[in-house]
């Protein structure tokens, strides 16, 4: 770790944008000075199943997220329905997880795997199993709070819900 931990967050996210342009998936950086003031850098990757954000903590060692939203404002009145189908979710998953991120400004689920940067360069086409399963997965969980009835709305590739999506990530 450095003394300047948004030079470090953002060399590690060229590292990754590196291998998103070799695996030829669009994507968005999302870093300063666009969203100024951000505990995080990433990147949002579009995939055949949907979209996911990477993310590189500012300060963080070699840990990186990748994070799919499910379900955005979920209403706060069904916590042990919402709880429940997670829990259930992740029972029949081995990773990545499913959870409720209930902040002040809306509750949302979403699905993440967090692994160490390395895996980037030492297993490619691990990594971009991550981006896969974990795209998947939220189109899975999207899916099942629709069929349950437990509100909330999809997450969409707009820049104000990548921010958000990038902040939940590391919070």
């Amino acid at each position: 770790m450095t003394d300047d931990p948004l030079g470090d967050a953002l060399g590690k996210l060229a590292f990754v944008t590196g291998a998103l342009r070799e695996f030829e998936l669009p994507h968005a950086e999302l870093a300063p000075p666009e969203f100024e003031n951000s505990f995080a850098v990433g990147a949002a990757v579009r995939l055949e199943a949907g979209f996911v954000v990477v993310s590189v903590p500012l300060g963080g060692q070699f840990e990186i997220y990748v994070t799919g939203g499910a379900i955005l404002d979920v209403p706060p009145d069904n916590k042990l329905d919402i709880l429940t189908t997670c829990n259930d979710t992740n029972s029949g998953w081995g990773t990545p997880a499913c959870f409720l991120h209930d902040a002040e400004d809306t509750w949302s689920i979403l699905v993440q795997h967090k692994f160490p940067l390395p895996i980037v360069s030492d297993l490619p086409p691990y990594f971009r199993g991550i981006l896969d399963s974990v795209a998947s997965a939220t189109v899975e969980l999207s899916e099942k709070f629709a069929e349950a009835g437990l509100g909330g709305r999809p997450w969409t590739w707009e820049v104000e819900n990548l921010k958000r999506l990038l902040i939940k990530s590391v919070f």
